[in-house]
């Protein structure tokens, strides 16, 4: 599939990834924890399933709570996906049993703080709304 550069710029999974690297860059920093970071890489895995392919540009608050409605299903999912890469790969994967409350705060917390980075950036003119419902 043909895309033009500058769409591919805009493209979720490129800026999700800009985003992550500078994550990991502030941990060698020694401004984060890599602890956290750990998290934002399984998180990621989380965001791709629904954003992959959306443009950052137009993602809009429906699409926010399209995905934390669908949280539950993707992380299943992405469970599944580790178990037969580790079984593929004769490697044990710590799992994580179950959600919970913080955790799913967590993962939108991460990436409400994504779209606040690409909106300092001057990457998105607005700020998509994130559910008030999230639990805390």
């Amino acid at each position: 599939k043909y895309v033009k550069k500058e769409l591919r710029h805009y493209l979720f999974e490129t800026q999700i990834e800009t985003w992550y690297q500078n994550k990991l860059d502030e941990v060698k920093l020694g401004n984060l924890a890599g602890s956290y970071v750990r998290g934002l890489r399984r998180y990621r895995e989380y965001y791709l399933k629904y954003f992959k392919g959306k443009d950052i540009r137009e993602i809009r608050t429906f699409h926010i709570d399209e995905f934390y409605r669908k949280l539950p299903d993707y992380f299943e999912e992405v469970q599944r996906e580790r178990k037969k890469a580790a079984q593929r790969d004769k490697r044990k994967i710590v799992e994580k049993s179950s959600w919970s409350l913080k955790y799913i705060k967590n993962v939108m917390g991460a990436l409400e703080n994504f779209f606040a980075t690409l909106l300092e950036l001057e990457r998105i003119e607005k700020m998509p709304g994130f559910p008030e419902s999230i639990p805390t």
